[in-house]
């Protein structure tokens, strides 16, 4: 199954687990998904948005694309 890049964190919140939340994100191939992620893959940039890093497995298996120039 292809890993997507996210593009955007559309909702976050608590998890049951310790240092974990639940983060709804849209992957760079557009799928939403919804996944429990460790706390420290939710990175605050200066002007105060939040984001997720690292890649997150596309539920349909989109192919990974090279970036478009």
């Amino acid at each position: 199954m292809p890993s997507h890049s996210v593009r955007r964190l559309i909702a976050l919140e608590p998890a049951p687990q310790p240092d974990s939340v639940i983060a709804t994100v849209e992957l760079v191939c557009g799928c939403r998904v919804t996944r429990t992620i460790s706390e420290d893959r939710i990175v605050e940039r200066p002007d105060g948005e939040r984001f997720a890093v690292g890649k997150i497995p596309c539920p349909v298996g989109h192919p990974v694309r090279a970036p478009s120039s």
